[in-house]
């Protein structure tokens, strides 16, 4: 089906993992554009803190249910094919974005919208890469994925910032849905070989929570990183450029800590880096609720993208690791339930302190609360007890062409 394939920049061969790696950096490169401006354009907009909130709890509690359809969708069709049709509905709902200021559209509309494209790509995406990584490699591999993205994304924030600058943040959200469409393609250079299957979820849960407790844990730094830091930046700083700015200086030491951590995730303990990894993001999270101004912010910043791969590359080796060591699918659905389950609880309290504190104290308060939960993805098991049980599969006709 899916053979182990070393990655060569020098030479680019379309297998599955190079397809993944070309899509995704297209995909990051669309996301990039928008993704930190995306809370303050819908601020801008009409939405107030508390209305984000309810969309992101939205989001989660929908993808927390689709997850488990779309495991379903996954061993019966293929994750490329489901992972394909991911795109076109980011572009839609995106599009809707774009158009929002002149014909809004009801937000509770785009959070599903938004939850089944996620749903479709992330459950389609991790189970698709830990299958086709090398097997011993999978730490070089997430840190290539990482540098990648990072190198085609470098200045893509201070460009998507110039232009919001320029001619405002509707024309960034423009943008970015056809970069989305354009990130289809790779996946359409091979053929995808599918065995349907019927899933089993029996006994997976005990055997694999403290992973499910180390993804969740993880989330609630996602949620403070990608939401409420961008935020509370702007509210400083009131610049689209200068926030743009602030995330492309930071190009230089992101891809000398993903090279750094990918190589050492494949050669020295895990679990030490990744206690590293998780102490460095404790101090910044806490650091970023001390924040006055752009430079003590751009410092923050750094140092966040430099202990960030000592975490993240690590854990999720370990996590491909144990996908190869049981049921891949099911075990893929449990962990994004885990992580949909802890983002909505993480936007479900910031919305109830919302209604006491002001709008900057709320989101230290989420600082505060990624910077305690970093700590519990030091419970992650470096290895499972039991190994893969066979499943029963029945062979089925599957090419993406």
């Amino acid at each position: 089906m899916i053979g182990h394939h070393p990655y060569h920049l020098h030479k680019l061969q379309f297998t599955e993992i190079s397809e993944i790696y070309t899509s995704e950096t297209i995909k990051t490169f669309a996301y990039s554009l928008i993704g930190i401006f995306l809370p303050i354009y819908l601020l801008q907009n009409g939405v107030s803190l508390q209305s984000l909130f309810i969309l992101f709890i939205l989001i989660n509690v929908f993808r927390f249910f689709l997850e488990l359809p779309v495991g379903h969708l996954i061993a019966r069709f293929g994750a490329k094919h489901v992972m394909a049709i991911s795109y076109p509905l980011s572009f839609l709902y995106i599009a809707l974005l774009a158009v929002y200021p002149s014909y809004p559209t009801p937000l509770y509309i785009i959070a599903a919208l938004w939850a089944i494209a996620d749903s479709l790509h992330w459950v389609a995406y991790q189970s698709l890469f830990s299958k086709a990584k090398s097997k011993g490699k999978s730490g070089r591999q997430i840190g290539l994925m990482g540098i990648l993205s990072i190198s085609i994304g470098a200045l893509v924030p201070l460009l998507g910032g110039y232009i919001a600058a320029k001619f405002g943040l509707q024309a960034v959200f423009m943008i970015a849905p056809i970069l989305l469409l354009i990130a289809m393609v790779p996946l359409f250079q091979s053929m995808e070989t599918v065995r349907s299957k019927r899933l089993n979820f029996s006994g997976l849960v005990p055997t694999v929570r403290r992973d499910m407790v180390a993804h969740a844990a993880l989330s609630f730094d996602v949620v403070a990183g990608m939401v409420l830091w961008p935020l509370f930046i702007f509210m400083a700083v009131q610049d689209y450029f200068k926030l743009g700015l602030l995330v492309s200086l930071s190009f230089i030491p992101s891809l000398i800590a993903f090279w750094f951590a990918g190589r050492i995730s494949d050669t020295m303990s895990k679990k030490r880096t990744l206690a590293v990894g998780a102490g460095g993001l404790f101090v910044v999270n806490a650091f970023r609720a001390a924040v006055t101004g752009y430079w003590s912010a751009f410092g923050v910043h750094a140092l966040g993208v430099i202990v960030g791969p000592l975490l993240s590359i690590p854990l999720y080796s370990i996590f491909y690791s144990h996908a190869d060591r049981t049921r891949r699918i099911e075990y893929t659905v449990v962990l994004e339930m885990a992580a949909d389950a802890s983002r909505a609880l993480t936007f479900a309290l910031l919305l109830g302190i919302s209604l006491i504190a002001s709008q900057q104290n709320v989101l230290r308060a989420g600082f505060v609360m990624a910077a305690i939960a970093i700590l519990a993805t030091n419970v992650v098991q470096l290895k499972l007890r039991h190994k893969r049980p066979g499943l029963r599969s029945v062979p089925a006709a599957g090419g993406i062409r």
